[in-house]
């Protein structure tokens, strides 16, 4: 398919778009909802998404393709993991600081190759092997920095290991979005994904219910449209750009992140932290590169 220079731009335009409203989501996520459940915070971030995804599908006429689509155990599959590891990945960003859960998010390509060499039996280049080690040795980096950073009292082992939890589900959802992707259109992916998430919220609320104010259901709100928001405008991006012309785009969201923590929640990372992200994202890119995958969106 050919892509105008028109085209070109509006997809970079989308990407960039759809990294910006990541960041701010994770900035909702960590900032909103101190007192509620995991479980509360999850189920707005699916609920709120869902009215946005609607006017989506109106849009572009594929309220029908979402009814009439006969993979609902493919939408059930990713539905069901990549729920589960947004469960994870929130409560790394309500429990670390955003710049250290938001790097953990870029461990997936990693995972999906490590997967990949173990139960496909698939033999890596020299150079992906590579890439795998350095990304590993940066959340070393990054972890370790990030403790022993007084400018991150909130960071908790826990939290750590949720991100990496989280990361290692969105690996095995990414090969199932990669599969419905052949047949279903960004929009029913979507609303199914927003669907299964509102329900894996609904369903801890029985382990839970924290206080909620205002203000959290403020947040989940604008949590669950710029989520929303996010997925869309990287569909959109795909629509009009070639994905090796807009994926290397992804990682501005690591730098929007840190701008946020800087700016807005007054913390400034070490040169350690920084550094360790970084590896991450390099490798993460190489891996990229080597596979030819798109992103997707990661959270």
């Amino acid at each position: 398919m050919q892509h105008t220079e028109r085209d070109l731009t509006l997809g970079i335009a989308f990407r960039i778009a759809a990294s910006v409203m990541l960041a701010l989501m994770v900035a909702a996520v960590h900032a909103g909802c101190s007192t509620c459940e995991v479980g509360q915070v999850v189920m707005m971030r699916g609920a709120f998404a869902l009215p946005v995804i609607v006017a989506y599908l109106l849009f572009w006429g594929e309220v029908r393709a979402v009814l009439t689509t006969k993979r609902w155990n493919g939408h059930l599959v990713r539905g069901a993991v990549g729920g589960t590891s947004l469960v994870f990945t929130f409560i790394a960003i309500r429990s670390t600081p955003m710049p250290v859960a938001t790097a953990l998010t870029f461990l997936a390509p990693l995972f999906a190759t490590l997967g990949a060499m173990i139960f496909l039996r698939e033999t890596p280049s020299a150079r992906m092997l590579g890439a795998v080690v350095f990304g590993f040795a940066g959340v070393v980096i990054i972890v370790t920095a990030a403790f022993d950073d007084i400018t991150y009292p909130d960071i908790t082992v826990g939290g750590v290991m949720a991100g990496i939890a989280g990361a290692v589900l969105m690996a095995i959802s990414m090969l199932q979005l990669k599969r419905l992707s052949s047949t279903e259109s960004a929009g029913c992916v979507s609303f199914y994904f927003s669907l299964a998430i509102t329900s894996i919220g609904l369903l801890l609320l029985a382990l839970g219910v924290g206080p909620m104010t205002w203000q959290d259901v403020g947040l989940g709100l604008v949590a669950g449209a710029l989520g929303a928001g996010a997925q869309l405008a990287m569909a959109e991006s795909l629509r009009r750009a070639p994905i090796s012309s807009v994926a290397a785009l992804d990682y501005l969201l690591l730098v929007w992140v840190v701008a946020i923590d800087v700016f807005v929640f007054d913390r400034s990372p070490s040169f350690f932290t920084l550094t360790g992200a970084l590896v991450i994202v390099v490798s993460a890119s190489l891996l990229r590169q080597s596979n030819g995958s798109g992103g997707r969106s990661r959270i």
